[in-house]
């Protein structure tokens, strides 16, 4: 009850609280009416039996002093004119009676017993459930010779009562409904100005309308209620102002940061692209110079050094076509070409470049393809996955000191009509990568340890521009490795 009390609306509570506060008000007010009313009922009824009690006993004092039942019995036949008297009798001072009048014979017995001596008193009566009784001594010269005793009903009084009650029953009714009418019109002045404010405060919190105020009159907790929200309403508005305009100044200035990081970084992938072309050339002639003097069979001391010239040159022009691929992903300027390849080809290119570098080291490098029926003929970016391989394979030589470099092939199931996915691997037996290092070395410049740069050399651009390279082609790269005991590089392409 109290929380389906507490659930209504402002409206209703307060209609609640007015109707009980009148309801509780009138029934206290009509209680202490009715219960006055009863009150002065049978104070008047007592005083009108004592009255009649008093003139039948001046008038029963001589039958009394003679024993006259006759003229007792008349003097109490002339009570048939009250017809509330039920009954009475005169009695002397033993209790003996000596007249009798009775309208109803079912109270017969009353009259052949003696009174109790504690209603002997002058004026004595008694209420009972429906009746009154009184006893009136007569007196004659002073003396108590006898006493006249009455039985009133109450029919009339109570018929009258329950009149009055049911009149206050109406009046409780008529006074509710004027209750209800007035506290419609009356609260109405309380529930406008909480209507409006709960209108305006839904407006604000589901549709975001700061521009909206409370519009009010009063002087009062409401209107101190509306005119503070209105105030924080205003300060939100010019909050939110604040903030775009902010927004709008760092936006600004981003855009202008934003073109003056892509200006310089297509001065970058320009300089870098001019560069590399610039030292690609004479790097050329170089490495074609170096070939022609190894052409004419030199000997000793020369041919190390026409050999470290090749060998240097080579790893140089490597780090000229990095780069150069770098600048232009980082650009968005790397365009693909798909064309058809065969895959056994493709891996016997990549063993043709690479086995010369795993035979100086003593390794031995083989490639696998999980399935003889895979020696198709796919369509894809067959250059950029050549580069791919030759970048893993290249730094699985690297790494290795002794055993094997293996690239194995196997098929990836795709959804129906997605086309064909291979997943290819390099799996090597060198130094390994720690498990805190493995995301790290797919960062630009970065390597395992610092210390391998020093040992083994490189830029720590090869796994970066492969991992751009993979996601390009839609697939994606990872490795697992055990230091001490090699590393797996996977990947998968579309």
């Amino acid at each position: 009850m109290k929380e389906w009390f507490l659930n209504l609306s402002i409206r209703y509570k307060l209609y609640a609280v007015v109707i009980f506060a009148c309801l509780v008000a009138l029934l206290f007010a009509l209680l202490f009416s009715f219960l006055s009313q009863r009150y002065l009922s049978q104070r008047q009824l007592v005083d009108e039996v004592r009255t009649l009690a008093q003139v039948i006993a001046e008038n029963s004092q001589a039958g009394i002093s003679f024993e006259d039942h006759s003229t007792l019995n008349t003097t109490l036949s002339s009570l048939s004119a009250k017809p509330e008297v039920i009954s009475a009798r005169i009695s002397d001072l033993n209790g003996t009676v000596l007249g009798v009048y009775i309208t109803d014979r079912s109270y017969s017995e009353l009259y052949l017993e003696k009174l109790p001596r504690e209603m002997l008193a002058d004026g004595a009566y008694r209420f009972n459930s429906n009746s009154l009784e009184m006893v009136q001594p007569v007196l004659l010269d002073d003396d108590t010779i006898g006493s006249v005793y009455l039985l009133v009903s109450l029919t009339g009084m109570q018929a009258q009562l329950l009149q009055l009650a049911g009149a206050m029953t109406a009046l409780l009714v008529v006074g509710l409904i004027l209750a209800v009418f007035l506290s419609n019109n009356l609260l109405a002045v309380v529930f406008e100005p909480i209507s409006r404010l709960s209108f305006i405060m839904q407006k604000v919190s589901q549709e975001k309308r700061y521009d909206l105020r409370v519009q009010h009159t009063q002087q009062d907790e409401l209107g101190l209620l509306s005119t503070v929200f209105n105030e924080m309403i205003t300060q939100i508005q010019g909050r939110d102002r604040d903030l775009e305009e902010q927004v709008e100044r760092r936006t600004h200035d981003l855009l202008i940061a934003k073109e003056a990081a892509e200006a310089a970084n297509r001065a970058k992938s320009a300089f870098l692209a001019n560069m590399s072309h610039e030292i690609r050339t004479p790097m050329n002639a170089v490495i074609g110079m170096t070939r022609l003097a190894l052409d004419m069979e030199p000997e000793g001391k020369l041919l190390h050094f026409l050999r470290s010239v090749q060998t240097s040159a080579d790893s140089l022009l490597v780090i000229l076509e990095d780069v150069l691929d770098f600048s232009k992903i980082e650009a968005g300027q790397l365009i693909l070409h798909s064309q058809a390849f065969h895959l056994a080809r493709l891996l016997e290119n990549v063993m043709s470049t690479m086995n010369i570098a795993a035979i100086e080291k003593g390794l031995a490098l083989n490639y696998q393809i999980a399935h003889e029926d895979m020696l198709l003929t796919y369509r894809g970016y067959d250059l950029r996955l050549r580069q791919i391989l030759i970048n893993l394979v290249g730094n699985a030589i690297k790494f290795t000191e002794k055993g094997q470099v293996l690239i194995t092939v196997a098929p990836v199931d795709l959804a129906i009509g997605k086309g064909v996915a291979l997943q290819f691997s390099v799996q090597d037996t060198g130094i390994g990568i720690a498990p805190d290092q493995q995301n790290r070395i797919f960062n630009t410049f970065e390597q395992a340890d610092g210390s391998y740069v020093r040992k083994y050399g490189g830029t720590g651009l090869g796994l970066a521009i492969s991992k751009q390279l993979v996601e390009l082609m839609g697939g994606g790269i990872w490795v697992e490795s055990t230091p001490g005991r090699g590393s797996t590089f996977s990947f998968t392409i579309e």
